[in-house]
């Protein structure tokens, strides 16, 4: 499918944006001990750290539930029928996919709220934090739009499934 392509390259895109913040936040968290080792710490590192941080993990989102490699308990429904289990994955996407999508609307609002007060970083008034809400975001619909693929591959698997 090229919409499932399409969401793909945007999740590892996104991927690539989250590893360079992570560098980030980590060469911000090592130079501020360094630097607090002789005296002059980064005055603003904790927020900068906090912000990458943000953004490494909003953008990470959809390429680890791509990828399937987010944390499962799923012992009992392992012993369930095969048409359970689907039921099951069913209703787990659908009700990542409503909270993804209330977690977006939140963000934006709050960006949008946050750029009508002109609100800054504490310690970096130069820096708004309107894009950095709006940036969480942006990773939380594309986590939407891989929740969306999910409950389609299940739901096409299930058709293969039943014309077998």
């Amino acid at each position: 499918m090229k919409s499932t392509g399409a969401v793909y390259k945007i999740t590892k895109t996104m991927e690539g944006i989250g590893v360079v913040a992570l560098l980030f936040t980590m060469v911000i968290t090592s130079s501020d001990v360094v630097m607090g080792m002789f005296k002059r710490p980064i005055g603003s590192a904790y927020d900068l750290a906090g912000i990458g941080s943000g953004i490494a993990v909003s953008f990470a989102l959809a390429i680890t539930s791509w990828n399937k490699q987010h944390i499962r308990v799923d012992t009992f429904t392992q012993k369930l029928p095969v048409r359970i289990q689907m039921l099951w994955e069913f209703i787990l996407r659908t009700f990542n996919l409503i909270a993804f999508v209330f977690i977006s609307f939140y963000l934006f609002k709050l960006s949008i709220g946050l750029k009508g007060t002109g609100e800054v970083v504490n310690t970096l008034p130069g820096l708004p934090l309107w894009p950095i809400a709006f940036l969480l975001g942006c990773g939380c619909v594309v986590q939407c739009l891989v929740s969306i693929a999910n409950i389609v591959s299940l739901v096409a698997k299930k058709e293969g499934d039943e014309h077998e």
